[in-house]
């Protein structure tokens, strides 16, 4: 699996993202709510830029799909 390159970033960028998440809080934006909460909201925000950036592709294959699913699980849920 680590031989596409999508699966080797997932596999750094959570462990990463979140340890940076850390630095971001303490040195740049110091606030007093839960460190941690705010580490996974930087793991999350970094991960979907580098996602976009890195890896635009996939969302031409991935967005449709999730449009139909939608719609299925909408249209289930009336009957």
């Amino acid at each position: 699996m680590l031989l596409l390159p999508i699966f080797k970033y997932l596999a750094m960028s959570d462990t990463l993202y979140h340890e940076i998440g850390h630095h971001i809080h303490n040195c740049l934006k110091p606030e007093y709510s839960d460190k941690e909460k705010k580490a996974e909201y930087y793991n999350k925000l970094f991960s979907r830029k580098m996602g976009r950036k890195r890896f635009w592709y996939l969302y031409i294959i991935i967005r449709p799909i999730s449009i139909v699913i939608y719609f299925f699980k909408n249209f289930s849920k009336k009957k």
